[in-house]
């Protein structure tokens, strides 16, 4: 299961932080591709949730293959978020931009977990499996939030437009050649008619 969250991470991370560093460009048009293939690997990711408790139990031979499953279905929607979080991600570090992630950074590590601390620490949260598991996709989440708005700021900073022209282009068929007609439409040549 996190196979896939990390061949997607690596996949998106590592190749769009190389070409959004090469041009402006890259991000107005590779970003959708990013997209769709973010698209894929969460597909990808719900469509194998019927073989994670066999794989869990008989591949990896876990003993605890309910709990194991039961945490990555807690914290799958959150890896979902995750993964379209690495796009954002590689756009800013690729274009140079980390103090940006300085900001995501003590957003998400400075207020969130320093706040699950002192509700720990002072006995207002009590850690259990689902709570440790929920407390770290949240956080996950919670980075969103800074990322989106770096996103933004520097797409509109460095005047970038994310091309979708993609996805409202509809393909259309190519016209027949004024010459040709449908064959309910043809008068029959005399090349047509069959000789007895």
């Amino acid at each position: 299961m996190d196979m896939i969250v990390d061949t997607s991470y690596c996949f998106i991370w590592c190749n769009q932080k190389k070409e959004t560093a090469e041009s402006k460009e890259n991000v107005s048009n590779k970003t959708l591709g990013y997209i769709v293939i973010s698209v894929m690997f969460s597909a990808i990711w719900f469509i194998s949730i019927p073989v994670w408790k066999p794989f869990i139990r008989y591949v990896l031979n876990s003993d605890a293959y309910q709990s194991v499953y039961y945490i990555v279905l807690i914290q799958s929607v959150f890896y979902i978020v995750y993964i379209f979080n690495c796009i954002c991600d590689g756009t800013i570090y690729g274009r140079g931009k980390t103090s940006y992630m300085l900001i995501e950074s003590v957003f998400t590590n400075g207020l969130y977990y320093v706040t699950m601390f002192i509700l720990w620490k002072t006995g207002a949260w009590i850690p259990t499996l689902k709570g440790i598991a929920l407390m770290f996709g949240i956080g996950m989440a919670i980075d969103l939030i800074p990322t989106i708005g770096c996103y933004l700021y520097l797409l509109k900073k460095e005047n970038i437009k994310i091309n979708f022209k993609n996805l409202q282009q509809t393909p259309q068929m190519p016209e027949a050649p004024e010459n040709l007609q449908s064959p309910q439409n043809q008068e029959p040549s005399q090349t047509d008619s069959i000789k007895v």
